[in-house]
């Protein structure tokens, strides 16, 4: 029997994870997990520029649960989310394959000033779905991320 795949969507916001993990989701038909959405779901969007992250750590350990059941029945999942340092990807990797998953980690390597284009254009919609992202908000993300190395990743290219 094959194991399960774990799609996990690596990218900034704005990179296009939402977009592609959407897609995917209609072409293989998984189920497919978003944090923003949930977050949104639970709390409303009011283009707010903080979050409770106490708020996103439940939803975040909700998701894992509810994966935890779809691997267990062998199925297939998609994560419009990965975390973003190298460390975090290790253990959060180690915990799908403790469960039985391949991981496929997506990634989505978009230049900063496409992103802030992006952003811009995404804050004028003011779009329920999407977080509110200012540029200092973007620069601050910018700095935190590590970009994946000497992972088994799939790069989608701006």
């Amino acid at each position: 029997m094959n194991k399960p795949i774990v799609y996990m969507m690596l990218g900034l916001p704005g990179s296009g994870k939402t977009t592609y993990s959407k897609n995917l989701q209609k072409k293989l038909g998984l189920p497919r997990f978003s944090i923003d959405e949930e977050y949104f779901q639970l709390v409303g969007n009011k283009q707010q520029e903080h979050r409770d992250f106490e708020i996103e750590k439940m939803i975040s350990e909700q998701i894992k649960k509810k994966i935890i059941k779809l691997l267990a029945k062998s199925n297939s999942v998609i994560l419009d989310f990965c975390p973003w340092t190298k460390l975090e990807r290790k253990h959060y990797k180690q915990f799908l394959e403790e469960h039985g998953a391949k991981c496929q980690i997506i990634y989505f390597d978009v230049p900063k000033e496409e992103l802030l284009r992006r952003l811009e254009n995404r804050n004028k919609e003011a779009n329920q779905k999407h977080q509110y992202m200012t540029p200092a908000m973007l620069n601050d993300f910018y700095e935190r991320f590590e970009s994946p190395d000497n992972e088994e990743i799939e790069v989608i290219e701006f």
